[in-house]
């Protein structure tokens, strides 16, 4: 065999080898889609068989001892003796809340009244003290009522 011979033999061999792994990488690829859906196929069935399973027990009633029965009613009752407490806690401290919110607005709309005739008082006082009193003088000494101690 010669030179040129071989050269082409080689090449064909090189042809057939790229053939065959292409073909290999086909058939691997076929298998993986294959194996895929079945997967998921029998991913399918299994959850199908899971949810019929949890339904049939779900259908069936607990059973439980008289004694794990008697525990829950005991931590019901507890439970809701706790809430019964939060809520009555929860009440009072709203009533004691209003309670201070009425006594404030009571005790400013006393202050707003006390301040409104005090400046009432004021005015009508000054008005009568000095009808003809220069504006820019004070007249603090005059007054009894104001006068400094």
């Amino acid at each position: 065999m010669n030179l040129e011979e071989r050269l082409a033999h080689l090449q064909w061999r090189k042809v057939c080898n790229e053939s065959q792994i292409q073909g290999a990488l086909k058939q691997t690829k076929q298998l993986v889609d294959r194996d895929t859906l079945l997967n998921a196929t029998e991913s399918k069935d299994a959850s199908k068989w899971v949810r019929r399973v949890v339904q049939t027990e779900l259908a069936k009633p607990l059973e439980i001892s008289l004694e794990q029965y008697e525990q829950i009613l005991r931590e019901n009752d507890a439970e809701s003796a706790a809430l019964e407490r939060a809520s009555a806690l929860h009440a009072n401290s709203v009533a004691a809340i209003q309670a201070k919110m009425k006594l404030r607005e009571e005790h400013a709309k006393r202050l707003r009244h006390y301040r409104k005739h005090k400046q009432l008082f004021l005015k009508q006082d000054d008005a009568a003290a000095s009808p003809h009193r220069h504006p820019h003088k004070d007249n603090n000494e005059s007054h009894p009522s104001r006068a400094k101690h």
